[in-house]
């Protein structure tokens, strides 16, 4: 049984040595990098996401609450997409994005959950 164990450790070890955070995640400050990963992984507490009983999004009340609707699509965060100058949702989710727009794209999700309080 501690051979098994011992393996199993073995291997653990080995994967864990293996994984390694993105550069760019690295550069950022823990908040920033939430938020981005957040998006990407699409756990952001969107309607759409935590199961509500209406996904329908609260600021525009026309469309889905999800992050595409929210980073394209949603009327009442254009204004905010156009301070941030944000043209689609797939920005976000490039990984070709440098650091300093990574923050500006972080600060533009902040601000849009803040229309929603």
């Amino acid at each position: 049984m501690k051979a098994k164990n011992y393996k199993r450790l073995k291997s653990l070890i080995t994967v864990k040595q293996t994984i390694h955070k993105e550069k760019y995640i690295e550069s950022l400050n823990r908040n920033t990098a939430s938020l981005i990963f957040k998006a990407r992984t699409r756990i952001l507490p969107l309607n759409n996401n935590i199961g509500a009983q209406s996904i329908v999004c609260p600021l525009c009340s026309t469309g889905i609450d999800d992050e595409m609707h929210m980073f394209s699509e949603c009327l009442n965060t254009e204004s905010l997409r156009t301070k941030f100058n944000i043209q689609t949702h797939e920005e976000i989710f490039s990984t070709n994005t440098t650091t300093d727009r990574l923050g500006q794209i972080a600060t533009f999700i902040k601000e849009a959950f803040m229309l929603r309080k």
